[in-house]
């Protein structure tokens, strides 16, 4: 795939994720472009073998995002603190992405309940932050972190 055709399916879609992170539009502008530059930067390392393109830039744009949120945190005033919602991210369900096909992904994601799925979907798929997606489904954030927390070890568990 050519950093054309990269750029023009993920510009979008990458900008969105980075906005939904509570990141206002000209910050996020300019993450959306350290994004695209580390992209285009590394395409000669990407493997096929080892991810998909979507979760590759993914990966990228979330690790933009965490370091976004740490370069925000060190710059504050008196060290500044960041607020918990905003840069909680789970790395661990990159490593289930990593390793297998979204069609077996979509067969675990059926196991687990409708509001857990939901939740999933909200955060990884529509670039929600937990809290967002908590309210959406009417929950806490502090039910939606032990709900996220036990749809991974299920996810987990039907992929292995």
């Amino acid at each position: 795939m050519d950093k054309d055709t990269i750029y023009r399916q993920y510009h979008d879609k990458v900008l969105h994720y980075i906005i939904g992170k509570n990141i206002n539009l000209f910050e996020a502008d300019d993450v959306c472009q350290t994004v695209f530059i580390k992209i285009f930067n590394n395409i000669d390392r990407f493997d096929e073998t080892k991810a998909s393109i979507s979760t590759w830039v993914y990966t990228i744009t979330q690790n933009a995002v965490i370091d976004y949120f740490r370069s925000k945190g060190r710059s504050k005033e008196g060290g500044g603190i960041v607020s918990e919602d905003i840069v909680y991210v789970d790395t661990s369900f990159d490593h289930i992405l990593n390793q297998e096909t979204l069609s077996e992904l979509s067969l675990a994601l059926e196991k687990l309940s409708e509001r857990d799925r939901n939740l999933i979907i909200y955060m990884y798929y529509d670039g929600m932050t937990m809290k967002a997606a908590a309210e959406k489904l009417g929950i806490s954030y502090a039910n939606a972190k032990i709900i996220i927390k036990k749809s991974f070890a299920t996810l987990r568990k039907h992929l292995s």
